[in-house]
């Protein structure tokens, strides 16, 4: 089934169109929109949307001819890079063990069995438990660490130590949607400067895990400093 969504990054857009009308702008999402749909694009279907040079700058030529946007291709790879391990995860929970439906149906058999059998379900609870939190712990570690090397193109393992520091934070309340939040915003934060070394499991889900989750999201500066001077005020639009 085709994916109907992309990671969209407000202020790149922004930055990237800051330069054009509200109806360059339109025909600009509209040809990405088509590329997410339909693949690289022929010359003729772009022409139906527009042919203006500004916005056809925004596209390659790939080896066949057609016409693609490269940061579009690279967000819809990972994204289903992300998906597919995902699925695999959620695939492969089924053979490790009990569920938390199978769990809870043996804890609500317990209840009702009668006295003679308390001490041995309440056992068997115990480690129906034991091995649906290890499932648990399991399917965070894979998924939080198969989303880290997607976003930043490594190769990271599930090591002790990475799982140690991820344990801690889910002990805090910390979900996968918070990993994936904190990756996302150091990622946008550090890529491409002398922090990007930091870009690591230990530094990213350590001590100062709450404080990158919690902070506000910074626009990343362009490489035009007129843009850069524009967007902060220090330069008028007018003049």
């Amino acid at each position: 089934m085709k994916d109907p969504a992309f990671l969209f990054y407000s202020s790149d857009f922004l930055v990237g169109t800051i330069f054009m009308s509200f109806e360059q702008k339109g025909k600009y999402i509209t040809l990405l929109c088509m590329q997410h749909q339909k693949g690289h694009l022929t010359k003729e279907q772009v022409a139906t949307v527009c042919d203006d040079k500004d916005i056809l700058s925004k596209f390659s030529l790939d080896k066949k001819g057609l016409l693609f946007n490269e940061r579009l291709d690279k967000e819809v790879d990972k994204r289903a890079s992300y998906t597919k391990n995902r699925l695999k995860n959620l695939a492969s929970k089924g053979s490790k063990g009990v569920s938390h439906m199978g769990s809870h149906k043996v804890s609500h058999v317990a209840v009702h069995t009668g006295s003679h059998t308390e001490n041995e379900n309440e056992d068997t609870n115990e480690d129906t438990n034991e091995d649906a939190k290890a499932n648990k712990n399991e399917e965070i570690h894979s998924e939080v660490i198969g989303y880290l090397n997607i976003i930043l193109d490594t190769k990271f393992k599930a090591t002790e130590t990475c799982k140690g520091f991820i344990n801690a934070r889910v002990k805090e309340g910390a979900t996968i949607e918070d990993f994936e939040k904190v990756i996302d915003k150091k990622h946008k934060d550090w890529e491409g400067t002398t922090m990007a070394k930091y870009l690591r499991p230990q530094t990213l889900f350590g001590t100062k895990f709450d404080s990158y989750l919690n902070e506000k999201v910074q626009p990343k500066k362009s490489q035009n400093i007129f843009i850069d001077m524009l967007e902060s005020g220090e330069l008028s639009d007018e003049g």
